[in-house]
């Protein structure tokens, strides 16, 4: 059947369109590809569009808004050869847009001035663009008057944002000191997320004014960072800061920690640099939790923690190495005074811990033949398989490493089995996620990036969780 005798523009109750195209296609001209394409025309009444590896130069003339008035919802993917989008800024209906891999597209928005550009759009999400510029080639002041939520991964070109009024969550992968600046201009934002920067020393200046409605954000794996700015900041309504992965970052200013004076939960993981919470701690009145989290040269805690009369809960957690013989907090020797808050976990070396700590088997050493492993995932399947029948643990939560595996098979039939992705995992699990949740081993699954989420379906997406 070809394209035409398929006859979807007369298809009425056609409501979803997903149309792909195999690597095999490639041997096909532009000009069949796009003429199948153009055959492909739905009918009116279509909600939902979705078009993966299209091979073709030029969309067809039936992606404007007069054939997807009532489109609510389309997904581009891999169309390589796409240097610019159909008039989807002229939608009316249009609430979700995701475009993936188009690697030639430069602008989302190609239209003239004084239109009113993406009038529904409430959710935006763009990954693996390198040569998009900005979101629009022109003016921007009436581009995504209703937008809400906006993802962008993988766009080193992109350098400015434009004014979204009324958007609520943010999330930025591989970003840059430009595209941050934009950041201040976002008065209604709710959620921050920033991940992976290699270059960045400081936070830009200004980056953090204007977000009082602020009410959490994460920053992880800025290589570089040291410090951030010492300009007071206005984060009045921050309730969660977390940040991860930041191996140079040494302090918090006091400036800062003066202007979270609403914030409940506080995390510091795996900033091996990072000694010194700072006398501002005394500032954070409303904070109940604290986690700190792989930081070998915390020293002690400052004085001002004792101010803090919301803290219930106070988590010092070390990473041992792969041989069990290093503790992460090595200067860390005296507790604050109330250790009825302190939750230890793996730190071994800290005054005052009553925590067992129990090594477990690798199943592979990394590197190691698969045939050789066939002996010690015996082995440590043996020792997991022990361990449970000790300990009976309720709970078994995890997040990766080869060891999990042995424990998560054995714990099924009595333990609740809870498995957390790595954050390291952005577009495809690790081989002990992908086990756990092709066997449906693990009660819970939970990955930390949404497209995770969109490829295994069974998995939960929260956000970021370690």
């Amino acid at each position: 059947m070809d394209a035409q005798e398929a006859n979807l523009v007369e298809k009425k109750n056609l409501r979803r369109l997903e149309l792909s195209w195999e690597l095999d296609s490639e041997s096909e001209s532009q000009e069949k590809v796009e003429k199948v394409f153009e055959d492909l025309q739905p009918h009116s009444n279509l909600e939902n569009l979705k078009i993966q590896g299209y091979k073709g130069v030029k969309f067809p003339v039936w992606m404007d808004y007069q054939i997807l008035s009532n489109v609510v919802s389309i997904t581009l993917s891999a169309c390589e050869n796409c240097r610019q989008l159909p008039p989807l800024w002229q939608l009316p209906r249009l609430r979700y847009l995701t475009i993936i891999d188009l690697i030639n597209l430069e602008y989302i928005d190609t239209s003239f001035q004084g239109e009113r550009k993406f009038p529904s759009l409430e959710g935006l999400f763009i990954d693996g663009l390198p040569r998009l510029q900005r979101l629009s080639r022109q003016d921007e002041s009436e581009l995504f008057p209703c937008l809400m939520k906006l993802e962008i991964y993988d766009c080193p070109e992109l350098t400015t944002l434009p004014c979204l009024p009324l958007a609520k969550s943010l999330v930025i992968y591989s970003c840059n000191g430009e595209l941050l600046k934009s950041i201040s201009h976002f008065k209604s934002l709710t959620y921050l997320e920033l991940l992976t920067n290699y270059d960045l020393v400081y936070l830009p200046h200004g980056m953090l004014q204007n977000l009082s409605a602020l009410r959490e954000m994460y920053i992880g794996n800025f290589k570089k960072l040291k410090r951030f700015a010492t300009d007071r900041v206005s984060l009045s309504g921050l309730k969660w800061l977390t940040i991860s992965e930041c191996p140079e970052l040494e302090a918090f200013p006091e400036k800062v920690l003066e202007g979270l004076n609403s914030l409940q939960k506080l995390t510091v993981g795996m900033c091996i640099k990072f000694s010194n919470l700072s006398e501002g701690l005394r500032h954070l009145s409303a904070l109940e939790i604290l986690n700190l989290d792989g930081c070998p040269e915390l020293v002690t805690f400052p004085n001002g923690i004792k101010y803090l009369d919301s803290l219930r809960e106070l988590t010092i957690c070390g990473k041992p190495s792969f041989y069990f013989t290093y503790s992460y907090y090595p200067k860390l020797t005296i507790l604050p005074e109330y250790e009825e808050l302190v939750i230890l976990q793996e730190c071994r070396e800290v005054k005052g811990s009553s925590a067992q700590f129990m090594q477990i088997y690798r199943s592979r050493e990394v590197g190691q033949s698969y045939i050789t492993s066939i002996w010690t995932t015996l082995l440590a399947i043996a020792h997991a398989l022990w361990l449970m029948i000790r300990i009976r643990p309720q709970v078994v939560l995890c997040n990766g490493p080869g060891t999990c595996i042995p424990l998560c098979v054995m714990g099924v039939g009595w333990s609740s089995v809870f498995y957390v992705e790595s954050i390291a995992r952005v577009k495809r699990l690790s081989l002990s996620g992908l086990l756990l949740y092709r066997l449906h081993i693990a009660d819970q699954f939970f990955v930390q990036w949404p497209q995770l989420q969109r490829k295994y379906p069974r998995a939960h997406y929260v956000g970021c969780l370690m």
